[in-house]
């Protein structure tokens, strides 16, 4: 099957309108289930306190204490939400928080060295002209402005270096150009950065261990059926990018992952299935079963194969070194030879030293654009999202899980 997609952050909105004029989610009290001391000693999922809203595509930041921040998000309407919220894994309950300055949704939210939160862009109903960004200060529980950029380039991937500056790289779609930003968090100003060479909507970026920026994928058109091929390096020291190896499968939305060893585990997403020589690969889309690592070696290495496709999943690194992977989406064939989509609840397990995948305990709650957050104990928060049964449509979700190695 080989249905049209679109990219993770844009099919989840698609989702949650979807489910809106569908099944709602039900109202329930906000309740905790803490696993019992013997079972949480075993690998598996536990129920815990639910969020005060449902959301999905939101943020969700592990503080210095140890508590979880949520923030922003898609209601069940698909409406961006300001509101924010405090997980405490003592006592597996939510409580709220002061909200945003700005309500945003497909965000990015990252701890800086001083223990604050700093979140930055989205889908901002408020700013269409202009990228935002806001600092939340955990010890009085309050949000402030932290500059905005009045830009006709729309932030699309962002990404914290290690001197703690974020880098950002966005597109004018109209002018078929790519721009790159520093922003300055302590200075709260955003510092121009050379431009990507190629052209690319929404790519992948994750710092390497030399502080180099890894990009590779996204896409050249506004309906993902051109995704840009190969890949490249920034180096922030010196301002510059360079060419480095290609990935073996053009992908978009896939999940990639640090691994302790330093290289680079990138799996799931969706391709086209039709291939045009030149720059780019057009087509309809087909979900990944495929991963491959970008090693210290600075080339692409293929690994095992997922046993399932996905797309809008979350990833993982848990503290033995293994990739936990939860959720995501699906299609499926309805009547009539129709597509239509599924929520998944499977989880697998990726091994580095074996390099293949194995498949753990389903999540208790099918979802996809949730967040996943590797807690203190070692165990992973999974919040909010978009599940339900696929004959019923999906609804945005309130429910939260733990996965204990």
């Amino acid at each position: 099957m080989t249905p049209t997609l679109r990219i993770a952050r844009r099919l989840a909105a698609a989702v949650v309108l979807v489910a809106a004029f569908g099944t709602s989610s039900a109202v329930r009290a906000n309740h905790y289930i803490l696993c019992p001391e013997e079972k949480c000693a075993e690998a598996g999922w536990s129920l815990t306190g639910s969020l005060n809203s449902a959301r999905s595509n939101h943020s969700a930041t592990l503080l210095r204490d140890g508590k979880v921040l949520v923030a922003g998000g898609l209601d069940d309407n698909g409406v961006a939400l300001a509101t924010a919220e405090l997980y405490d894994p003592a006592t597996g309950t939510w409580a709220l928080t002061a909200p945003m300055t700005q309500a945003r949704a497909g965000h990015f939210a990252f701890l800086l060295p001083t223990g604050a939160v700093l979140v930055i862009g989205g889908d901002q109903p408020c700013c269409l002209s202009n990228v935002t960004a806001e600092v939340y200060d955990p010890a009085n529980g309050l949000w402030s402005p932290a500059g905005s950029l009045d830009s006709p380039f729309g932030m699309l991937s962002a990404t914290m270096l290690p001197s703690g500056n974020i880098f950002l790289s966005g597109v004018a779609e109209a002018y078929r150009t790519t721009a790159s930003w520093l922003y300055d968090a302590p200075q709260k100003i955003w510092i121009r950065a050379s431009g990507d060479p190629i052209y690319r909507q929404e790519p992948s970026m994750s710092v390497l261990p030399d502080g180099t920026v890894l990009v590779t994928g996204g896409s050249r058109d506004a309906d993902e059926f051109l995704v840009s091929r190969g890949a490249e390096v920034y180096d922030p020291t010196t301002d510059t990018w360079g060419p480095t190896s290609s990935p073996g499968t053009p992908r978009l939305a896939g999940t990639t992952t640090l691994l302790a060893d330093g290289s680079l585990l990138v799996a799931g997403g969706f391709t086209p299935t039709g291939i045009i020589p030149g720059p780019t690969v057009t087509g309809q889309a087909t979900l990944l079963r495929t991963s491959e690592v970008y090693g210290v070696d600075r080339a692409w290495h293929p690994v095992g194969e997922l046993d399932e496709a996905r797309v809008d999943h979350t990833a993982t690194l848990l503290p033995n070194g293994h990739v936990l992977i939860a959720g995501g989406l699906v299609p499926q064939s309805g009547a009539g030879g129709s597509s239509t989509w599924a929520t998944l609840a499977s989880a697998e397990v990726y091994d580095p030293l074996a390099a293949n995948w194995t498949n753990a305990d389903s999540l208790i709650v099918a979802r996809m654009g949730h967040t996943a957050t590797l807690l203190d104990d070692g165990s992973v928060l999974v919040v909010g999202g978009v599940g339900g049964d696929s004959s019923t449509g999906a609804a945005v979700l309130r429910s939260a899980e733990i996965y204990h190695p």
